[in-house]
């Protein structure tokens, strides 16, 4: 008995992983939502289950969904005889669709179910009032008798929650998340989402409990934003759920509710052989502000999964006390430059002279996202009265070359702001040039720079650049150079 129940369980899953995987690659091709079976039912104006009993000989040109290039003759019309009629008033026995009408509807998506079409074959149809199949190949679901069975049962199960309280409906879906029908499970694992945490996180929290692990982690993501004190208990025990998923959304939930026993446990789960784990428990603990997790953000600069690592350099940096700048400055050299981003970038709240160093040899580093937060931290330096103190040859040799060879406008205008900020007239030659380029970030972080130079002798290239400006935006910064330098 017991091996029938495990055998049957691993079916679920298995059929559960084809179905996710199914809907993953047509989400991926198409672009579109897909939607499920409860929320098919919801938006149809009429379901039916039919049988094609015609297929017209008039054709229409439709892409190929293999071939975009290529056009492909299909039939335009089928009817389909009305065997059961599961929502909506329909008095006929046949209904005619025209699939040329539904796939231009639903351009660009490409109804491919809908274009094969055999006599006698079996479908759910979900309709819409224009008699259009429901979001296109979505809307037409061929069965047998077992599967339509299947549908019907589980179409009467979503009819029936639209009549029901709020808490009923809850308590309802709750219950129907551990229907043997896939299609049930599937729909209500998705509507659990939509449920209010902060009412009925206990009744979901229950779910944790379930050795399905589907539910456990639909329902452990349900619960992510609650602030429901009561569901700490089931959330806990799950950071040493089997699965890892489960455990990182677990310190996802924990992180917003006032316990003050959650972040031993958190601390406790930093251990997790997870990579996934160990990165969402330290972004928990620094949402916590839990200076008692300082040690564990140390231990965390140390990980050999990076991403932990840069979850530790922000944890660190926003934790008064925890005195983070040595620690951020021996970042600046790890070999990841995701946490030579979060390190600079993080310096930037801490822009003191005695960083001048390190920072500006980052304006050359090999990884673009990490030279823009560089001459960002440059600019903060620069505005906290150092700015004589950044009037170095090198430096000031990094930043025109950034401004010159720089490809992205982001990394570009960064530097353009800190050459300004520095007020350096070595960079006015290249900041007048740039008063004409094309780009509109770069004129006007170029007028803003010029303004904080504050070299009156500008003011005549400010002026003829304004004359001949048409974006707004831009103008509006060439008014506030010219105001500021006629000071």
């Amino acid at each position: 008995m017991k091996k029938s129940k495990i055998s049957k369980r691993n079916s679920y899953l298995i059929i559960s992983a084809f179905i996710l995987l199914a809907m993953f690659q047509i989400n991926a091709q198409a672009r579109i939502y897909i939607l499920t079976l409860l929320e098919k039912t919801r938006a149809s104006e009429f379901i039916f289950l039919a049988k094609c009993v015609n297929i017209s000989d008039e054709k229409y040109k439709i892409t190929s969904p293999k071939l975009p290039d290529k056009k492909i003759q299909v039939p335009r019309f089928a009817a389909y005889k009305i065997i059961e009629v599961w929502k909506g008033e329909y008095d006929k026995n046949t209904i005619t669709l025209d699939y040329k009408f539904t796939n231009e509807k639903y351009k660009p998506i490409i109804c491919s179910p809908s274009i094969k079409r055999e006599i006698d074959e079996q479908v759910v149809l979900f309709i819409e009032k224009d008699m259009a199949i429901f979001h296109g190949f979505q809307g037409k679901i061929q069965v047998d008798e077992k599967s339509a069975a299947l549908y019907r049962d589980a179409v009467k199960k979503f009819r029936q929650l639209d009549i029901l309280t709020e808490k009923e409906k809850v308590l309802a879906i709750i219950e129907m998340v551990d229907s043997n029908n896939l299609q049930v499970r599937e729909s209500m694992l998705r509507d659990l989402r939509e449920v209010d945490n902060n009412i009925y996180g206990v009744e979901i929290a229950h779910l944790l409990e379930h050795e399905d692990t589907w539910i456990r982690q639909s329902a452990i993501s349900a619960l992510i934003g609650t602030e429901k004190k009561e569901v700490s208990p089931f959330v806990i025990k799950v950071l040493k759920d089997p699965n890892p998923g489960v455990r990182a959304d677990a310190a996802d939930v924990l992180k917003r509710i006032d316990d003050e026993n959650i972040t031993a446990f958190l601390i406790e789960a930093f251990n997790d052989e997870s990579g996934l784990v160990r990165r969402r428990v330290v972004s928990a603990l620094s949402y916590r502000l839990a200076k008692e997790a300082i040690p564990t953000y140390l231990k965390a600069f140390k990980d050999n999964d990076p991403l932990v690592r840069v979850e530790a350099v922000y944890a660190l940096s926003h934790i008064k006390g925890s005195k983070p700048v040595p620690k951020l400055l021996l970042a600046l050299k790890d070999e990841n430059a995701r946490v030579r981003q979060a390190a600079v970038s993080s310096l930037r709240l801490y822009a003191s002279a005695d960083i001048i160093n390190p920072v500006s040899e980052l304006l050359v580093d090999e990884d673009w996202g990490v030279r823009e937060y560089a001459a960002s931290c440059i600019t903060r330096i620069a505005n906290r009265g150092h700015r004589e103190l950044l009037k170095k040859d090198k430096i000031i040799d990094d930043l025109l070359r950034m401004v010159e060879k720089e490809e992205r406008v982001s990394v570009k205008t960064g530097a353009i702001y800190a050459l300004g900020a520095i007020g350096t007239e070595r960079a006015i030659p290249i900041l007048l040039n740039l008063l004409s380029d094309t780009q509109i970030e770069i004129r006007s972080s170029s007028a803003h720079a010029l303004s904080g130079i504050g070299n009156k002798d500008m003011l005549p290239h400010l002026r003829k650049a304004l004359e001949n400006e048409s974006n707004e935006y831009v103008a509006n910064a060439l008014k506030n150079a010219i105001s500021q330098l006629e000071k």
